[in-house]
């Protein structure tokens, strides 16, 4: 390492069995094309003011209470955040034409986690990459991130749009080679500040406004950061630049706040669901009652649940039925991983399909069964990444020269 590496380096600043039932049609394709992009559409009342993004930095006191906002309140909120200071102004113009790989994607992983490395391939691919990695490059170094669209709740409509965000991962990996190329020639301080960007970023997606899908874009991306990172510590030849290191870490550990307001958008997206269903029950059952592939016994639930709208469906019951379920999750997710309990999706159905014609709020309690997430898996990889988090922390600290 040079002489003045250290003084070269400048730590970022802070941020869901049934068959093939016709009546639920419409509300599994609205879920497919939410996972398919991002979860559906949002219901809100009287959104709170937020002058500012999530993602700034908190004090403990501040994060504190936050965590300790009653989880009754579902609302989401109003994110304002200035286009000049926002990353996803630079990120939505890195076109899929501006990436090439030039080796595999697997190999690009390898390479970021650790597991192999060339460095002829790795300069090859960072210069085919010249334009996507220079706009990544000022993206990273903005104050925030959150998709306009989602940061006012008022306006989210049910044409949600799409957005390229496997471009974001895909230029992330070939940063993040990057950082570990100049790390392998020396330049351990410029790797590390690098590495350091890509984890602000990440950071700040998933603390951003967006859904689950959001979430686990910027979770994945810190945790390519991560590891990257794991792998320059040991090339780092600096006790200064270490301790600024492990003293800057600390404001990027997952707080959970990006999770919790994740499931608050899923839980508004629900509602809205609900809601476009309800204004017009009658149009949504005869369209699934002309479907001509259903079955006789299916068509039977449709006439009754037609000819009886108000006993078939009720929004209000319905919404109660995701508003249990969806603050049994943000108590789980609030709780310490080592306490982390899987909530399973309450079965609310008959067991025997002859009944449902009796059974009161049959359409809604169809929709709740066939839409409803398990998320679990998503609490599992955010508890991942706090160990993945902790082994770098303390690898900067175990770090000997």
């Amino acid at each position: 390492m040079e002489a003045n590496n250290n003084q070269n380096y400048i730590p970022p600043t802070p941020e869901h069995h049934y068959n093939t039932w016709k009546i639920v049609i419409a509300g599994i394709i609205v879920i497919t094309l939410a996972f398919a992009g991002w979860f559906y559409f949002t219901f809100i009342k009287n959104p709170e003011k937020q002058e500012v993004a999530p993602q700034i930095p908190l004090t403990e006191s501040q994060t504190n209470k936050i965590a300790e906002i009653p989880a009754l309140n579902l609302d989401l909120t109003l994110i304002q955040v200035p286009d000049s200071q926002n990353a996803f102004s630079i990120l939505n113009t890195i076109t899929s034409d501006e990436i090439k790989d030039t080796i595999t994607k697997a190999s690009q992983l390898d390479y970021v986690e650790g597991k192999s490395f060339d460095e002829n391939n790795a300069i090859k691919i960072i210069n085919a990459n010249k334009t996507a990695l220079d706009k990544f490059d000022k993206a990273v170094q903005q104050t925030y991130f959150q998709i306009p669209y989602y940061s006012d709740p008022k306006l989210i409509t049910l044409d949600s749009p799409l957005y390229p965000i496997n471009n974001w991962r895909n230029v992330n990996n070939i940063y993040l080679i990057k950082a570990i190329t100049l790390a392998k020639q020396g330049k351990t301080d410029e790797a590390l500040t690098i590495a350091f960007k890509s984890l602000k970023l990440g950071h700040n997606i998933q603390q951003s406004q967006g859904g689950i899908i959001l979430y686990i874009v910027g979770t994945t991306m810190k945790d390519r950061s991560l590891e990257a990172i794991q792998t320059i510590l040991p090339l780092v030849k600096s006790a200064d630049t270490l301790k600024v290191f492990n003293s800057s870490l600390d404001q990027y550990k997952d707080n959970k706040i990006g999770l919790v307001n994740a499931l608050k958008y899923e839980y508004n997206n629900a509602l809205l669901a609900l809601k476009s269903i309800s204004l017009d029950i009658k149009t949504y059952l005869n369209k699934q009652i002309n479907d001509p592939s259903i079955s006789p016994q299916e068509k039977e639930i449709l006439s009754y649940a037609l000819n009886n709208p108000n006993k078939a469906f009720s929004e209000i019951e319905t919404k109660k039925y995701n508003t249990d379920y969806f603050i049994n999750q943000i108590n789980a997710v609030n709780q310490d991983c080592s306490n982390l309990k899987e909530i399973q999706i309450p079965n609310l159905l008959p067991r025997d399909q002859s009944e449902y014609i009796n059974t009161n709020n049959i359409i809604g309690k169809l929709l709740f069964q066939v839409a409803t997430v398990n998320y679990f898996t998503v609490f599992q990889k955010a508890c991942e990444q706090n160990v993945l988090f902790n082994a770098v922390k303390n690898l900067a600290s175990q770090t000997k020269f």
